[in-house]
């Protein structure tokens, strides 16, 4: 952790307590995990997506916080000044619509498989899929 990128650091409070356990505890659970998918027609200016993105996390603290216990008497929760969000990329334009769906689930299972390490700076990701000319996956 850079220290000269803290904004607060914070006690978590018993709720947070609990759900930092049950990560610990199972970290296989996707019971905290949230992965929601959106569809995108139309033309997309991908610098203005990423910005306004960027722009969400710079303006929320809850996007820039991250979880601390290793080591220390009480786990904490750290508000980062500066996070950036991963936006991951993929072209799938050269697969057809069925075997573009069968990439979909499977990359999903992939994602939430992946989960998350709460020590870091950004608890989010955002992956965009290309589909057709006008067309993306948002996840």
């Amino acid at each position: 952790m850079k220290t000269q990128n803290i904004q607060d650091i914070y006690e978590l409070s018993a709720i947070q307590h609990g759900i930092l356990f049950h990560c610990l505890y199972a970290p296989e659970s996707e019971f905290y995990l949230v992965q929601t998918t959106f569809a995108l027609r139309g033309e997309l200016n991908l610098i203005a997506f990423d910005r306004a993105w960027q722009q969400v996390v710079a303006r929320h603290a809850s996007l820039r916080t991250s979880f601390y216990w290793e080591d220390i008497n009480k786990p904490l929760q750290v508000v980062h000044k500066q996070v950036k969000i991963p936006i991951e990329q993929q072209d799938w334009r050269g697969f057809d619509p069925v075997e573009q769906q069968k990439l979909l689930e499977s990359f999903l299972e992939r994602d939430r498989q992946q989960g998350f390490d709460l020590s870091q700076e950004c608890l989010m990701r955002i992956t965009l899929l290309r589909l057709t000319a006008h067309s993306y996956k948002f996840i």
